[in-house]
């Protein structure tokens, strides 16, 4: 009877960890691929899938499928699937590109799958641990209705709700031409706008405090190398 209990609460702790869909094994990304951890996480946390257990991760990303993966990370932060222990987080090793063309580079798959799992964890560290409240828009990101989602895209839905969270702006490089492959550059530019309006989702502007007045209006704004016309 002990060993039965056991049994079950073994089980229980196994089903609770974030892992793989029922029945999934990657059987094609090596064991100690450099790629494997951050497969198995993003396969976790429903950000990518693997078909039958096939990752393919060399493969080149398209537009559309980055910008769904790109809507189901937006949606793991807004779960706080990242989150880790204070002591967990260690610097990011920084990474120095052989030659700037190298973003011009299409993205693959395991690339893809390395980005998410790399600045996760510190992406979830900078969001307020509280999500139950929404605060007000900011004024520099753009309004909703200000990017038109092109119709009858397999990522129609996932650019809507990026556009509802104002997580793309007008010209982003994930509005057209979906079935094209995505560079380096372009995915960086959609995952910088998801994070900001992710982040101004949860944060609390000046102006929406209560007694806000607005700035002085004697303070002035000086910018480097510029001065206020008044005193050149």
């Amino acid at each position: 009877m002990k060993l039965r209990v056991f049994l079950i609460g073994l089980l229980v702790l196994v089903l609770a960890v974030p892992g793989y869909p029922s029945g999934m094994r990657l059987v094609d990304v090596p064991a100690h691929y450099w790629a494997r951890s951050a497969v198995e996480q993003v396969i976790a946390r429903h950000i990518m899938t693997a078909v039958h257990g096939r990752f393919y991760g060399n493969q080149t990303v398209t537009r559309s499928v980055f910008t769904i993966a790109l809507v189901n990370f937006a949606v793991s932060l807004q779960k706080s699937e990242w989150a880790l222990p204070p002591k967990s987080y260690q610097a990011p090793r920084p990474v120095i590109a052989k030659s700037l063309t190298v973003n011009k580079h299409p993205l693959t798959r395991y690339k893809l799958a390395a980005i998410f799992a790399r600045i996760g964890p510190f992406v979830q560290a900078g969001l307020p641990s509280n999500h139950s409240h929404h605060y007000g828009n900011s004024i520099v990101l753009p309004a909703a209705n200000s990017v038109k989602v092109p119709p009858h895209q397999p990522d129609s839905s996932a650019l809507l709700f990026l556009t509802h969270h104002r997580m793309i702006w007008p010209g982003s490089p994930l509005i057209q031409h979906a079935s094209q492959p995505i560079t380096v550059q372009e995915a960086s530019v959609g995952l910088a706008q998801m994070i900001l309006g992710l982040n101004d989702e949860y944060t609390d502007e000046p102006e929406n405090r209560p007694g806000y007045t607005g700035p002085s209006p004697n303070t002035r704004v000086r910018l480097p190398g510029k001065q206020p016309s008044s005193e050149k």
